[in-house]
Order: structure tokens, then C-alpha cells, then sequence
């Protein structure tokens, strides 16, 4: 939504918390596997309301027969640094239609620790939601001090290279799902999230992918130690990505009959 805004700041922005790749640093739905690799897999949302775009851009061409979240040849990021202990944050914006009123249940974000395998090593995540950008907007629900973690899961999806695409196993994507009860009315709100894990590395925060790779996908946020909150950018490409977001929970709106008494009373 304010894509153009970010585009705009690009050429100003500096070096993100990223993992690059030295490690320095249609009828299926988007969210959910549509092959098997092996080991024991996230079976999906059941009741979304939202999701801001999918991780997986490759059905069933990974290692195993799972699938991937698979990058051009120009990118260089496999994920951002979303590590509690060091203050880093990952945000992206959701948008409650005109009229709705969401009744929100949980929300899942997507993470992995390097050579963690397919049994997930993330067990906690922090959630706050903004009513507009992390830097102006009022605090709505959350921080990030309590630990909402409810459960994680192997997605059966690898983020990985082109030229690791068939064999890379090093960055298994989890679903980490957070326990959120809020309710929001129609408008934009921004959700920013870390995690924390028994890994070695990380957690990194893989973005949302378009099929066929490459290109923007986002308008994603990073808050580095603490600090300010700048766009993500793929390096490589610079170009602007956003973060995997799937909101659960029923929504209520106005109906016909509702409207027409409304409209009766002037």
C-alpha cells in the first residue's frame, strides 16, 4: 500500500541485519505446501482473514520433493535478522476492508535457524501491532517483551539460491504461530514481530516471494538494535520486499438489512 513511499527512500537507506549468501550476516492457496518432502509438516491456517503473501514460489522441486522459496540469480538475501536478543524487528502492514471488524485469533510469521532441520528450533515470538507506521503509529496491542508462541512447524519449504535449488536444506522455513487476541476495525495497521530460538543462527525472516522469482514483493520494515525502522531491500537487486503475515481469527460486517435502517434515519 505504501510502496511508492519506500521507493522513495531507497537510495537512502543503510546496510540491513541480513543473511547474505556468505552468511555474514490458482486453486492451491499461497500459504500452504502443496507437496511432501519429509518430516513433520505445518498443515496449514484454518480460518484466515488475511495474509499479506506467500513464502513459497517452487512446489515440489526441493530436496526431498518439497518445496521452495527460491531466488534469481541476482539476490543475495536469504533473511533478515529477526533476533529478540538483539533487538532486531521485522514489521509489514495488513489492511481491514471498509465496513469489517476482524476478530483476530492468532497470527503466523514465517522463520528458520540455519541448519536447524525440519524439527523447528523457534520457540518464541513478539508481537505488536501499530495503527500506522512502527515510527508514528499508537501502539494497538502487544510489545515486545511477552511471548506469544503458540507452535511451529516445518512448512516443507527450503529458502535457497538458484543454484541450490533441488539439494539446499540449510534454511527449512517454519510457520511460528503466535497467540494473538485483539480486535481491529476497518483501517491500516502495521505488525511488527521477533523471535527467539535454540539455534545457532538467527532467527532470519524469509520474504515474500513472487512466481517466477525476482522483483518487489513488499514494503517490509527492519528495526535494527533497537533503533530506527528502515525498508527491506533484497540486496543484490535493491529492490523492496515485504514478510510473510497470515491473520486468523471470523470478521463481522454490516449487512444489506443493517444498512437500510441506517439509511432510513435520514
Amino acid at each position: 500500500m505504501k510502496l511508492l513511499v519506500i521507493l522513495a527512500l531507497v537510495a537512502a537507506v543503510p546496510v540491513f541485519a541480513g543473511e547474505n549468501v556468505d552468511d555474514i550476516y490458482t486453486p492451491v492457496p499461497d500459504y500452504i505446501s502443496v507437496t511432501y518432502g519429509g518430516g513433520p509438516v505445518w498443515n496449514g491456517p484454518n480460518a484466515v482473514l488475511y495474509t499479506t503473501g506467500p513464502f513459497m514460489n517452487s512446489p515440489g522441486t526441493g530436496a526431498g520433493g518439497a518445496d521452495e522459496s527460491l531466488m534469481t540469480s541476482s539476490e543475495q538475501t536469504y533473511g533478515w535478522g529477526c533476533q529478540y536478543a538483539n533487538n532486531n524487528r521485522m514489521a509489514d502492514d495488513i489492511v481491514v476492508p471498509a465496513g469489517e471488524t476482524w476478530n483476530v485469533t492468532s497470527m503466523t510469521f514465517c522463520g528458520y535457524q540455519t541448519n536447524s532441520g525440519t524439527n523447528p528450533t523457534i520457540n518464541a515470538i513478539y508481537v505488536t501491532i501499530w495503527d500506522d507506521y512502527p515510527t508514528t503509529g499508537a501502539v494497538v496491542y502487544g510489545d515486545f517483551t511477552t511471548n506469544r508462541f503458540a507452535s511451529a512447524a516445518w512448512t516443507n519449504c527450503y529458502r535457497v539460491l538458484s543454484t541450490e535449488s533441488g539439494t539446499g536444506t540449510a534454511r527449512p522455513i517454519m510457520a511460528v504461530v503466535a497467540n494473538v487476541t485483539v480486535t481491529l476495525t476497518e483501517g491500516d495497521y502495521w505488525v511488527g514481530y521477533c523471535m527467539a530460538g535454540t539455534g545457532a543462527s538467527g532467527p532470519w525472516a524469509p520474504p515474500i516471494v513472487n512466481n517466477p522469482p525476482g522483483g518487489a514483493t513488499g514494503n517490509a520494515m527492519q528495526q535494527t538494535s533497537g533503533g530506527a525502522w528502515n525498508p527491506v531491500l533484497m540486496q543484490g537487486t535493491n529492490t523492496p520486499v515485504g514478510m510473510p503475515i497470515i491473520v486468523e481469527g471470523t470478521t463481522t460486517s454490516l449487512s444489506r438489512d443493517t444498512w437500510g435502517s441506517i439509511k432510513t434515519l435520514f
